[in-house]
Order: C-alpha cells, then structure tokens, then sequence
C-alpha cells in the first residue's frame, strides 16, 4: 500500500497509529481504484487484485489540492504543443519497428485530444525517452519480474525536460506481444500487448495521473488483451486532456487564432463541471457504451462530437 501511495512512506513509524476506522477506508480506496466492492477488509478480491498485473505509478499522489475530487485526474502537462520522442532499446520479443510503430501510434491517440504532434528523434535529448529494463535498471523504481509491475511512467517536467520527466520504462522480463500481429499462440493468458501498455504509461508523460473510472485508458491495473477491442480513449481520458492542452493556453497559441477561449464568470463549458451531471447525454453515452467497455482493456471507444 505504501508503494502506490495509500499509506504515508515514513519507516513505519505512521501504522501503529491508524485506527480501524482508517485502515478500513486505506482499504476501500485501494479497492475503489482497482473496480472492486469497497468492503474495507482484505477479502479474497483484495488479494486477488493486490497480486494483479499493473502499472507501477502511485495510485494517490499528493498534489497540494483540497479541492473535490473528479472523475479524471491530472499532475502537469508540457507547455508545448510538439514533442520529441527517443527510443532507447527494445523488447527482443517485439523488435524496434514493433516498438516504433506502437508508439507512434498511442501518441497520436493522445495527441488527437490535445492537439499536440510528436516526432521520433534519433538524440537522447527528447522530451520522451522509451526504455526497456530489468530489475534495477537506472532508477529507483526497480522492477519486479514478470507479472507485477509492468511498466512505468514519469510525468512531464515543464517545457524543458529534466532527469526523467516525461521518460516510460517497460520491465523486459514481461512476456510482450504485438497485440496487432499476435497469433492464438502468441497471445496467451501470460503474454502482455505492448500497445495497450505504451497507451497507459504515455498518458502519464502527458501528465494524467490514475484513474478510478474501470474503462479509462488511466486505469491502474493491466486488465488483457482483446483482439476486437477498439484503439479509442474513454470519456474520462479526454476530460483530462482537455483540462491539460485544450482549456489551457500554450506558447505556441499565442501565434495562432484561439479556437477555445478561456472561460469566463458568463460563459460556462459542459466540460468545466462533473460530465455526469452537466454534460448534454453524457450519461447516456456511458451507459449506451457499458456492455463493450467490460471486453476491452486500457482503451475504450467513445463518442468524439462532445
């Protein structure tokens, strides 16, 4: 609980003070974030769910903010519209094109939402750097084998990138497939699609934190491999990444018309407010688009005309 920020890192001085009460509610956030009954003890599900494939990026990050919490959630994003990306190494499971391929093409999901265009370099000296690595490989995050921890992401660093902001690791011991080209073979129950993972870890080098919304692509845990799956973000996804790069104003549009003004005290945007209270059908779309979401894993098809 301590690595994915539910309990407070301090040498464990902090437990021994806790009450049931508290640990109780630890627990049905940790539960809350993995979509399973918030029952507030340790039951089979928990530990079912403590032991299950995810991304190693805390869960709760303290950001400074007593404000209500939303449906997505976001830590900082770039204060630039382009972005450059370095592949470090590869899977030999996959090989660079692979790689390259699926990168690019997360990227531009993303980039889609938050008008944002992304160009691979051949310098390590990107925005983004993707890496794969074993165990203690560079940072303090060492990896864990396969299974667990599959890979993680750092957020962005401001408009000039520092240490490893920005930077996504994939742990090489996973067994990683090309979801695209996977056969029967291939894509069995042990295997891991690389694209579903990039998708998620990218959405951390644009700044979005873990979501609690089951079918967004910010969803913490790693949740299979479909081969009929659609390659779309959730609802969830694109209110955060419009809070990011669409409401906020970047350098760069400085230079060009302003297609989506700041809001104003008398002039109120559906996506300022809880989408499930305030936006025209959003809930209609959510429940109309349930029964495919379960199937899919990090990315799910929703409606673009919002």
């Amino acid at each position: 609980m301590k690595k994915y920020g539910y309990l407070v890192s301090d040498n464990g001085q902090s437990e021994a003070i806790y009450s049931e009460e508290n640990l109780s509610n630890i627990i049905k956030n940790l539960q809350r974030f993995g979509a399973i009954e918030e029952t507030g003890v340790i039951d089979n599900e928990t530990v079912k769910l403590m032991g299950s494939p995810r991304c190693g990026v805390p869960d709760i990050i303290p950001t400074g903010n007593s404000s209500r919490r939303k449906r997505f959630a976001t830590i900082s994003g770039w204060n630039k519209r382009h972005l450059t990306y370095y592949i470090s190494n590869w899977s030999a499971r996959l090989g660079e094109n692979a790689v390259a391929r699926n990168i690019q093409k997360a990227l531009d999901i993303w980039g889609g939402y938050g008008r944002l265009t992304f160009t691979r370099t051949q310098s390590p000296d990107a925005d983004i750097i993707v890496a794969f690595g074993r165990q203690h490989h560079g940072d303090i995050y060492p990896f864990d084998g396969p299974g667990g921890v599959l890979a993680h992401g750092f957020f962005p660093s401001g408009s000039e990138r520092a240490d490893e902001g920005g930077d996504i690791h994939f742990d090489d011991e996973e067994e990683w497939i090309d979801g695209k080209s996977a056969s029967k073979e291939t894509g069995g129950s042990e295997s891991t699609d690389f694209f579903t993972v990039a998708l998620h870890e990218l959405g951390h080098s644009l700044g979005l934190a873990h979501s609690d919304v089951s079918t967004s692509v910010m969803f913490p845990y790693y949740q299979g491999w479909d081969a009929n799956s659609q390659n779309y973000l959730d609802y969830d996804d694109i209110l955060g990444m419009y809070r990011l790069y669409i409401q906020r104003r970047l350098k760069e549009d400085e230079m060009t018309p302003q297609l989506y003004p700041e809001e104003t005290t008398s002039t109120r945007r559906p996506w300022s407010r809880e989408p499930e209270q305030t936006t025209p059908g959003g809930r209609e779309r959510e429940e109309s688009t349930e029964a495919g979401r379960r199937r899919n894993p990090w990315y799910f098809k929703v409606f673009a005309n919002l």
